[in-house]
């Protein structure tokens, strides 16, 4: 029999054309496929296969990611999920690595660790970066399932961060920095559709006049600041 008539041979034919179309397919196509625009994920370039990607100008919502390298999980792809690995890493404190994972109801963010440098996108609050460590938050049907977490603020303010935690309150997820008694508190809450609304309190022990030039208004126990936004 010839080699061109065996099934045999027809079938591992077939096989590697479609292995070579999995391991080859753009990772722009696939991105524009899954809509990720829809969640706040933009970027001004796509190179490469969705098993080795890189993302130029990487942003989610009006957050600036960088140039990061990126693959889809094939096991999140038979699960109906779409999870885009995400990574930055060149032993410097801009590291940064997680993955932004969706759903037809369902948004998150898992397993993020590294720097988020803020930039402003927070003021009036002074934070100028929030560190995560194993961070994950995801929402579904636009409430909040699961957040959680180490975080860690940095306070222009003050000179130097605060660290905190990540759980869900009602619909959105809370970031709490700071301990009672301490220097600052700050309670962040971010709803799915990247609104948040954030309080912070700074002790007596600041200099009164220059936290209210910054918004800040006498409140027991210090001074107080409240502000609301959109991320996207």
């Amino acid at each position: 029999m010839s080699l061109l008539r065996s099934p045999r041979a027809i079938a591992i034919g077939v096989l590697g054309f479609v292995l070579a179309v999995i391991v080859l397919f753009p990772m722009r196509v696939a991105l524009g496929a899954l809509a990720l625009d829809r969640f706040g994920v933009t970027a001004s370039a796509v190179h490469g296969s969705i098993w080795s990607g890189r993302i130029e100008d990487l942003h989610l919502g009006r957050l600036d990611l960088g140039t990061m390298d990126a693959s889809l999980s094939p096991v999140q792809l038979l699960l109906g999920r779409a999870r885009l690995d995400l990574s930055r890493r060149n032993d410097t404190p801009a590291d940064l690595s997680g993955a932004v994972s969706v759903s037809r109801n369902s948004v998150g963010i898992d397993d993020a660790t590294g720097t988020l440098p803020m930039a402003g996108l927070l003021a009036p609050l002074p934070i100028s970066a929030i560190e995560l460590d194993d961070v994950s938050v995801r929402f579904t049907g636009g409430a909040c399932e699961r957040a959680e977490g180490r975080v860690r603020a940095r306070i222009s303010l003050i000179g130097q961060a605060i660290t905190g935690s990540m759980r869900c309150d009602g619909t959105r997820a809370l970031l709490l920095f700071g301990d009672p008694g301490g220097p600052a508190r700050i309670e962040l809450r971010i709803a799915a559709d990247g609104s948040y609304t954030g309080t912070m309190v700074v002790g007596n022990g600041a200099a009164g006049a220059a936290l209210s030039m910054l918004g800040f208004a006498k409140a027991p126990g210090g001074f107080r600041l409240e502000v609301n936004g959109r991320l996207r």
